[in-house]
């Protein structure tokens, strides 16, 4: 075994490798959420088990990779994206080659830093992310662009290589990594080898590597290498410069002619690779700088957005209705507008109902648009259903199920539709229960009925065990195999126990590792089940590192009724965050700086945040347990880049945690407004003061992992449902108010609301 391999093997790379996959989906533009839930439940009940497992298995040299289940994604245009999703241990195996002490460095290194700007390796090995943020190669990749023409290359081409990640040649691209990367672990390429060729759509064509992988773009950089050196080596100089983003190519020249001999250049190297390019846009001569700078702020890769000026937000905002207009009367619409109307659909905040019927109505003729509108329309369903009027969501419902209902939509739009309205609270649309009947009773529609069993365990319906026994037969991959045999968790409930071990038994047993491990967590959910023969290549790696716990922890297993699916105390269908769980729930643009360790379903009820002396800090105790002591900054409750002050936000905390501990029905929008504007110094309305508590609630969901409202429920006041104290030197509204203090001689000992805690 080379020290590479074992570096790889490791289960401490293993571990990173899974950090970075949890990371890469919970930020995926291609999310196929809830479908990894079930292998993503049995690793981390599992623990290091798992990865002990892993790591054994791979040094044995009985790891085998999995075929890959296909989603098609449509396009604008008509076509179609594949997209493979392998098993969960196959990607956390592949992300692990591709880590930087592996192969990630080794391969980065040798990128031009003059050329690519996309998916460079990140430098941080002990941050969340495996790839450098997606702004900051986006960000040089513009302004290079920016530079150039500022220096006369007044000529631009924008071209994108057609189908790339679907015609990259697996021999072409082991070769170089061997060649001209100077790879030379055997086992490792192997590995990479068979994982690729497991993946390819059809196997008598080996080409394509998976889309959405963070392992895969550096591969794919990997393979435009040698594009990037004859660029560099070759084409750019003093008429002609060249940068690549991912599989988009910008051409900036002094002469349209320069333009036009590099372009055919390019052709004619990328044919060598069994690339083609896809024109897509016209030669043209910019006057200025601003549609390079507009294409900044738009980015088509970045997903934690940035923060752009009012007065330009403001200008976006006012267009978004006219693009929304546009499209749905077939208009043409360019490419600036289009990135105009999803950058806001990222960080918008208008709420209106019929804002939001209008960009329903879209669905149908924009699939791309799907997620992102989908996503936004989920967040502004939250909000109405908890500030607009009743009939405010039934309306946005009924228009949903609409276009869920339209035979002209896509499935990929209709399952996104389908599982804002499962995720949805107070659903009413009728045919829901019937349509569920028939997507389980069908063949085939994997992802739709993986919808379907949620929604079940959502509305605590019986799951039959004889339907998911049905789908897993008629499943054509393992991998789709496993997703339905987690359900297994909920559908033993009032089953025999013969009947239970069967099903374990074949999981155990099955040749393969992605059914090994839900039969391995099946198994340990049930320790009264008994299987003497364990002979799955994985399973048995699985179960043999550690004795079964027979006897449950009581403690440890309480669980709420209304915020879990009991099938037994210790083995559990989260369902309390239904939107968070089905993926429809916005990316928040994450403020905070703190990453608590919270349980998967958290309820505002454990949470208590003590406010402490100075109105800057505050503990933050769950469920009797402190988890963290940090300030406002840390928490991103802030304004200003570089003063960093308290926003409005924390004025309104801090005011609320004064008024918990004295007489909370006082926390009413008059009274809160005149706080708040003392401490922050700012006049504000009562309809400020009511925005101020939905960013509020917004920023505590984030930073609690949550759907859930912090807030009951009330129209008369402003009452938190979790316990909000304030500074023990701070104890009456009155004193908070007169901008004093109470029993400031006294220590903090000394004080009563000390004793009381």
């Amino acid at each position: 075994m080379s020290s590479l391999f074992e570096r790889f093997s490791s289960r401490e790379n293993l571990k990173k490798a899974y950090k970075y996959v949890l990371e890469e989906l919970a930020h995926s533009s291609l999310s196929v959420t809830p479908i990894n839930h079930a292998s993503i439940t049995a690793i981390n009940n599992l623990g290091d088990q798992f990865f002990i497992a892993l790591e054994k298995c791979l040094r044995d040299e009985k790891y085998v990779p999995e075929k890959g289940y296909f989603v098609y994604i449509p396009k604008d245009n008509l076509g179609l994206r594949p997209v493979c999703i392998p098993a969960m241990v196959d990607r956390i195996v592949y992300q692990a080659i591709l880590n930087q002490r592996v192969l990630g460095y080794k391969i980065d290194g040798q990128l031009s830093d003059k050329v690519c700007f996309s998916n460079r390796v990140n430098d941080k090995e002990d941050g969340d992310s495996f790839l450098s943020p997606y702004f900051n190669g986006y960000d040089a990749f513009i302004k290079k662009q920016k530079k150039a023409f500022e220096k006369g290359f007044v000529w631009k081409l924008e071209l994108d290589v057609q189908q790339y990640y679907e015609h990259i040649s697996i021999k072409k691209l082991i070769d170089k990594l061997q060649n001209d990367f100077d790879i030379k672990d055997e086992k490792i390429l192997a590995i990479l080898h068979q994982q690729l060729n497991a993946w390819v759509e059809y196997e008598d064509l080996p080409k394509g590597i998976p889309q959405g992988p963070n392992a895969s773009a550096v591969l794919s950089n990997a393979y435009l290498s040698s594009l990037d050196k004859f660029v560099e080596d070759k084409l750019n100089g003093k008429e002609l410069l060249c940068f690549r983003y991912a599989d988009d190519i910008v051409l900036m020249g002094k002469t349209k002619e320069a333009i036009l001999r590099a372009t055919e250049k390019i052709v004619r190297f990328l044919r060598e690779h069994n690339l083609v390019l896809n024109e897509k846009t016209q030669i043209a001569e910019l006057k200025d700088s601003g549609t390079i700078e507009a294409m900044r702020i738009m980015s088509d890769y970045e997903d934690n957005t940035p923060e752009i000026p009012e007065d330009e937000f403001a200008v976006i905002q006012a267009n978004v209705p006219v693009v929304i207009e546009k499209i749905a009367n077939n208009e043409k619409v360019d490419k600036l507008e289009l990135r105009q109307l999803k950058y806001y659909l990222k960080v918008g905040r208008e709420y209106n109902l019929d804002f939001l019927l209008s960009l329903i109505g879209i669905i149908p003729l924009r699939p791309s648009l799907t997620i992102l509108v989908v996503q936004y329309v989920a967040e502004g369903r939250q909000m109405l259903d908890l500030f607009g009027d009743t009939m405010d969501t039934v309306l946005i419902d009924q228009a949903l199920w609409g276009v869920y209902n339209n035979a002209e939509v896509s499935e990929w739009s209709k399952f996104w539709i389908l599982k804002l309205l499962v995720s949805s609270r107070g659903l009413l649309v009728g045919g829901m229960d019937k349509e569920m009947k028939r997507i389980l009773a069908s063949k085939g529609q994997t992802i739709f009925k993986i919808v379907a069993l949620y929604y079940q365990t959502i509305k605590k319906q019986k799951i039959n065990i004889d339907l998911v026994k049905r789908a897993i037969s008629d499943s054509i991959s393992d991998v789709e195999r496993s997703w339905y045999a987690f359900f297994f968790l909920k559908a033993f409930e009032g089953e025999r126990m013969p009947v239970i071990r069967d099903c374990i038994e074949k999981l155990l047993n099955a040749n393969s590792q992605e059914l090994n491990l839900i039969g391995s967590y099946l198994y340990q959910s049930k320790p009264q089940v008994k299987i003497d023969n364990i002979e799955g290549p994985f399973s048995s790696y699985i179960l043999q590192r550690k004795k079964r716990v027979v006897k449950v922890d009581e403690k440890k297993s309480q669980m709420v009724q209304d915020d879990y699916y009991l099938v037994r105390k210790d083995a559990l269908i989260p369902v309390s965050s239904p939107t968070s769980m089905l993926g429809v729930n916005r990316k928040r643009r994450l403020r905070h700086t703190i990453d608590l360790p919270l349980p998967e379903t958290m309820q505002w009820e454990k949470v208590t945040l003590k406010m402490k002396d100075g109105l800057k800090e505050v503990e933050i105790w769950y469920d009797g347990k402190h988890l963290a002591t940090v300030d406002y900054i840390q928490l991103g409750f802030f304004t200003g880049k570089k003063q960093q002050n308290p926003d409005r936000s924390w004025g309104f905390i801090s005011a609320l945690s004064v008024l918990s501990a004295t007489d909370i029905t006082q926390a009413t929008a008059p009274n809160m407004r005149r706080m708040v504007a003392v401490n922050t110094g700012i006049t504000l309305k009562t309809a400020n003061v009511h925005q101020i508590k939905k960013t509020v609630t917004n920023r505590l969901r984030a930073i609690f992992k949550t759907d859930e409202n912090p807030f009951h429920d009330n129209k008369n006041y402003y009452h938190p449902r979790f316990t909000l104290l304030p500074p023990p030197a701070l104890r009456q509204e009155e004193v908070w108010q007169q901008g004093g203090k109470l029993n400031e001689n006294l220590p903090y000992e000394d004080t009563e609301l000390n004793q009381e805690e």
